[in-house]
Formats: structure tokens, C-alpha cells, sequence
């Protein structure tokens, strides 16, 4: 095959998933936040959840990123990630967090609740963090089970009462090869509303 032809149907096999997949680009909006982008990173934007909607939470706001040259890892949805990036990889995720149950509760509790749901993290460093002007809990953690050789960083901040979340994980090796990237992608985030 030609390389013309195989990046046509790269294109068309992109094209025809449920979420958008982008390699490069600068600026991404949706309903709630924007970033910017390295044109390095591919990445899914996600802005409804069917299930979500049926359950009365409204739309998830999701964008979800990895260095290009692990972007297979947006194919395969059959493998849980962390088993996928058991050699390599890096994975980042933004999210409005609209399947949080605890209405009009403050950021502390938010975080428990968060970290309670991730049990194959061992907490390393929390610390304070600011997203946009918003008060953040910046959380430090290692895998575990599973995710054991898998290094993990999340932002948890509230906006207009609404809970937010911001993950980077990657395996040991690539962990702080694409740190600053997703450091400078956080700098960048903006709320919308």
C-alpha cells in the first residue's frame, strides 16, 4: 500500500469512531473548560454520556489525551489502560465531573470520595494547587495491584459548585518524559462558564 492510501484509511477509521480523534491542534473547547493542546498529544473529546443522561446527571465533559505515539491506545477499548501501558505510555484526562452524587459539598469531601473510588492507588504527596483561580487538591500517587508500575498525578477542584478532575498517569518509564507537557496543559485549562 501506498503511504497516501494508508493514511486515507487511517483517516476514515478515525473518522467513523464515537469520539473524535484529533493528532494535532492547539485550542479545545467544550461546554465547560478549554486547554491547549501540544501537537504531540492525539486525544478524545467526549460531551455527552448516554448512560449519564439517563441517570439524570446531564452532560460529562471529557477530554482525553496520550503522546501520539501511543494513540493506538484510543482503539482498543477491550484492555483496562493500565494494563496497555504496562511497558510504556502516558494517558491525561480532564473532566467535569458530573456522576459526583454529593451535591453542594465542599472540595475536602469531593477528594475523599475520589480517592476512596481509586483503590489501586497508594497516596504518596498531597498538596495545594490552584486551577484558574480555583482553590485544588494535587494529589501524588503510585499504582498498585493492577496499576503497580504506573505513577499518577490528579487535580480535584470545584467551579461554581461543580466538581472537576484532572488525571496524568504513565508508566514509570515514560512518567516524567511527558510531565511537563501535561503540567503546561493544566497552566492552560480555563473555565468557559
Amino acid at each position: 500500500m501506498t503511504p497516501i492510501l494508508i493514511t486515507s484509511m487511517t483517516i476514515v477509521l478515525l473518522s467513523s469512531l464515537d469520539s473524535k480523534v484529533y493528532a494535532i491542534t492547539t485550542d479545545v473547547n467544550n461546554t465547560f473548560f478549554s486547554i491547549n493542546i501540544p501537537d504531540n498529544w492525539s486525544y478524545t473529546q467526549t460531551t455527552e454520556s448516554p448512560v449519564a443522561k439517563i441517570l439524570g446527571f446531564g452532560p460529562i465533559n471529557s477530554i482525553a489525551l496520550t503522546p501520539t505515539e501511543f494513540s493506538e491506545f484510543f482503539l482498543n477499548q477491550t484492555k483496562p489502560l493500565s494494563e496497555k501501558m504496562e511497558i510504556e505510555g502516558a494517558y491525561s484526562s480532564f473532566q467535569q465531573k458530573a456522576d459526583y452524587p454529593i451535591k453542594n459539598a465542599p472540595l475536602d469531601l469531593f477528594v475523599k470520595y475520589e480517592i476512596f473510588k481509586h483503590n489501586e492507588l497508594k497516596v504518596v504527596k498531597r498538596e495545594n494547587a490552584t486551577i484558574d483561580n480555583e482553590p485544588a487538591v494535587k494529589i501524588f500517587s503510585n499504582g498498585t495491584k493492577a496499576s503497580n508500575g504506573i505513577n499518577f498525578i490528579e487535580y480535584f477542584f470545584m467551579h461554581n459548585k461543580e466538581p472537576y478532575y484532572i488525571s496524568y498517569m504513565a508508566n514509570i518509564k515514560d512518567f516524567q518524559k511527558y510531565l511537563p507537557q501535561f503540567e503546561q496543559m493544566v497552566k492552560s485549562f480555563k473555565f468557559v462558564k
